[in-house]
């Protein structure tokens, strides 16, 4: 039997259709229609075999952390995703990929209480496009909002994206690169204390120097082993989706009692550069993080 692309839509992703009561019409028809009296944020991230995932990863976890990645945004914008579209491009599917990146899919759907609204399938060379919605809750984080005084943390340790994608191929349940697992449980609660935010995908020190750039302020960053997974390098490595934000000193214990997982790491001065040190030596980095276009 041949397959083509309304066979493999009908059989792997009309199936996935579970609509919140805002999802009029989702996946198979032109478009999606979604009631919603509120403000919504969206976002899009493009995965591309060879450059973003290794071109034998597993079609389940190309699907997972395609929607991942598209997703943390929403969560570094303050909100609470909602749905997606997304937009497959490949060679040849086979029958047996396309059914393991469904399951993807619909794991995900699962783990974050989403729905998939919509997208398209075509022919080339393989790459994912997804296209988040979410719904800001009480307040947008943005990166301007830092300001001079301000504590630094992170929601989670970095390093554990660049371990796991050095150990992809043992498909541990636990690995940070294939399913990378994103601010769900604090998010509502982080909202009211949270000024800044933005999430951790090229870098610690490149991200952050993002934030400290919008809001017209520098950063120190007091290393410690205790929240990267293997040294130093890790504030450069990427692809954790760990959020990194700002707070006020004052609401430092409320910070800290959210999650053990959340760390303290410096505080935002004046500086208008970001430095990092590792006790009373300053470290200096050959590189930032990740560039699209120069790495």
């Amino acid at each position: 039997m041949s397959i083509n692309e309304q066979y493999l839509i009908d059989k792997y992703l009309l199936p996935l259709k579970n609509q919140s009561s805002s999802v009029l019409i989702g996946i198979g028809d032109d478009s999606s229609l979604i009631k919603s009296d509120k403000y919504f944020l969206t976002s899009v991230d493009t995965s591309i075999a060879g450059t973003h995932f290794p071109k034998d990863l597993k079609s389940f976890y190309i699907a997972y952390r395609s929607l991942a990645i598209a997703c943390s945004d929403i969560y570094a914008m303050g909100g609470k995703p909602h749905s997606f579209l997304l937009a497959i491009t490949h060679p040849k599917p086979t029958e047996a990929w396309f059914s393991d990146f469904s399951s993807g899919i619909k794991q995900f759907i699962q783990d974050y209480e989403v729905s998939i609204a919509g997208g398209d399938l075509t022919n080339g060379p393989l790459s994912i496009s997804v296209t988040f919605f979410g719904e800001p809750l009480e307040k947008v984080f943005k990166r301007d909002a830092a300001d001079v005084g301000d504590n630094i943390y992170i929601s989670g340790k970095l390093g554990e994206g660049y371990k796991g994608l050095a150990e992809y191929e043992a498909y541990a349940e636990d690995n940070q690169y294939l399913s990378p697992k994103l601010p769900k449980e604090i998010i509502h609660d982080l909202n009211p204390l949270a000024k800044a935010c933005i999430d951790i995908s090229d870098g610690l020190i490149l991200d952050l120097e993002r934030i400290c750039k919008a809001s017209n302020v520098g950063a120190r960053v007091n290393f410690n082993q205790s929240f990267v997974s293997s040294n130093l390098n890790d504030l450069i490595h990427g692809d954790d989706y760990q959020l990194c934000f700002t707070a006020s000193k004052d609401n430092h214990e409320q910070v800290m009692s959210l999650s053990e997982d959340i760390f303290h790491i410096g505080e935002i001065n004046q500086s208008n550069t970001v430095e990092v040190f590792n006790g009373n030596q300053l470290v200096q980095f050959s590189e930032k993080g990740w560039e699209s276009f120069n790495n």
